[in-house]
């Protein structure tokens, strides 16, 4: 019996002109190597066909994007050896940057010598999928790539471009990366830290990010600039920002080189046309950036308090500085929005009640009005007085802190302490409805009518110890046919809650059932 493999080459080669499906040409290419050489003539040959005829599809083109992502150089000498047209579609980016951004060193070779020039600007995905315009050294660059960035130097790649052409230099985006190996590579061929794209230069890019780049910048004979005028109303030095930056991420290497360098920290006002004293406390004050790196870092408490007049601060009667230091952006979104003569606000949650009590104690002794915005028509949020926010996350201490100050238990809105703890049911909700009947103030004594809502209906809500305390408390005998004890015995049904049930049904309460 004669195998297909004792046919002569040109008889196999007739045979394959046969198959008319590229599924059965591979299939064949894989029995043995004399056949994939035949195969793959054959295969290359209707590639070529295909690419060449009116019919072109973007499948292909995709296919042949999926071949360069996933690194198969194999496959793309293939396609491009079959002539296939490279294409640009839309905003997917160029073959040569996909792979440069992957780091496959082989296929960029391949398209450099089938005469891709790497030099024109062409549009590619940076950070956070923000569009920007650069080289296959840029995203190379970006992405830590070095051996494509080596591969594309020794291609003759430009390395720096004009100010207005780029948003960062190739440099810059290393730099900020922290791909030291990279920026080693573009520093040995002469990039310059200082060169400005339209956003930062690699210079300030380190200055914010990486202490170990920007010595390596000095040691490469960089000048250490550590002044440039800042852009930002108030300030004087943009390396403001590159200190505040170190104070975030409690980088106290870098720290302690930029104060060596006479950086200095500015105190300014952001949103001075606000009137409120600790509005906007937060992100840009630096006591607020000081005050949570000694959080975070307390060994290095002593240094960080020396950079600022820390005994001036505490003795003196700022009590902006004061809250400033006190509040830390881990633990608060914003836990002070108002504040002042006449308003006080908690706004937001924090994990540790001490410490907010320290806080909202300390503002009311400066003079802040435990009673809140009143009177405040300028308040963003509405008229939200600091004891429903303590109600609303269940911050016992401080609404016993703000009662014992004066702050108005009964506030002039439709609700209650009670309402609006039962509503948001902090955790501590049986100690606040403990507080608030010890004091005798679970609703007030007289309501505007239609705007007290049912308290046995609310202490239903609350959930069964809420509820025992507050008919034991106040000594509640549930009758039928009252109307408010009715819908309260509707609400329990509801809440599906068996231990407040028991109390109904021993009051002889039962669901009416309707035909």
């Amino acid at each position: 019996m004669t195998h297909i493999t004792d046919l002569p080459n040109e008889l196999l080669c007739e045979i394959i002109k046969y198959l008319t499906l590229s599924k059965d040409i591979c299939a064949l290419s894989r029995a043995n190597h004399r056949l994939y050489v035949i195969a793959t003539e054959q295969l290359n040959s209707n590639l070529h066909h295909l690419f060449k005829s009116k019919n072109k599809t973007y499948g292909e083109h995709q296919a042949f994007r999926r071949a360069v992502k996933d690194g198969k150089d194999l496959c793309v000498r293939k396609f491009l050896k079959a002539g296939l047209e490279i294409m640009h579609h839309g905003s997917e980016e160029h073959p040569i940057l996909l792979a440069a951004r992957q780091g496959h060193a082989k296929i960029v070779q391949d398209f450099l010598e089938y005469g891709i020039d790497p030099n024109p600007l062409t549009e590619f995905l940076g950070w956070m999928g923000r569009k920007m315009f650069g080289n296959p050294l840029t995203v190379a660059a970006e992405h830590g790539r070095v051996s494509v960035v080596r591969l594309l130097i020794e291609h003759g790649v430009q390395l720096e471009f004009d100010r207005e052409e780029v948003d960062d230099q190739p440099l810059s985006l290393a730099t900020k990366g922290r791909h030291i190996e990279v920026v080693k590579v573009l520093l040995d061929h002469g990039c310059d830290p200082h060169t400005p794209g339209r956003r930062r230069t690699a210079w300030r890019t380190a200055a914010e990010s990486d202490l170990n780049i920007l010595k390596l910048f000095i040691d490469r004979g960089a000048e250490p600039v550590f002044f440039a005028p800042s852009g930002s109303a108030g300030l004087k030095n943009e390396y403001h920002w590159a200190m505040m930056t170190a104070l975030r991420q409690v980088d106290i290497p870098l720290m302690k080189f930029l104060f060596e360098q006479g950086v200095e920290l500015e105190r300014w006002q952001p949103f001075n046309w606000y009137t409120h004293a600790l509005d906007h406390i937060g992100d840009c004050d630096p006591l607020y950036r000081i005050g949570s790196a000694i959080g975070r870092s307390p060994q290095n408490a002593e240094f960080l308090s020396e950079k600022i007049d820390l005994d001036g601060i505490v003795n003196g009667d700022n009590l902006r500085d004061l809250v400033s230091l006190m509040t830390d952006p881990q633990n608060a979104q914003q836990s002070i929005l108002w504040s002042g003569k006449t308003i006080l606000a908690v706004a937001w949650q924090l994990p540790y009640e001490e410490v907010i009590s320290i806080v909202v104690e300390l503002l009311i002794d400066y003079g802040a009005d435990p009673r809140g915005a009143v009177k405040d028509r300028l308040a963003r949020d509405g008229y939200r007085p600091p004891i429903f926010t303590a109600a609303r996350y269940g911050h016992t201490e401080i609404i016993e802190l703000l009662l014992d100050r004066g702050a108005n238990p009964f506030p002039r809105q439709p609700v209650t302490l009670f309402e609006i703890a039962t509503d948001y049911y902090p955790r501590s909700l049986p100690d606040i409805v403990r507080v608030l009947l010890k004091r005798d103030i679970l609703t007030p004594k007289t309501a505007r009518k239609g705007k007290a809502r049912n308290t046995l209906k609310v202490a239903v809500n609350g959930g069964a110890e809420v509820f025992q305390l507050v008919i034991q408390h106040m000594g509640i005998k549930l009758q039928r046919g009252d109307s408010l004890h009715e819908e309260a015995f509707e609400e329990a049904v509801g809440w599906h809650d068996t231990t407040i049930l028991k109390y109904f049904i021993e009051a002889v309460f039962y669901p009416i059932l309707e035909e």
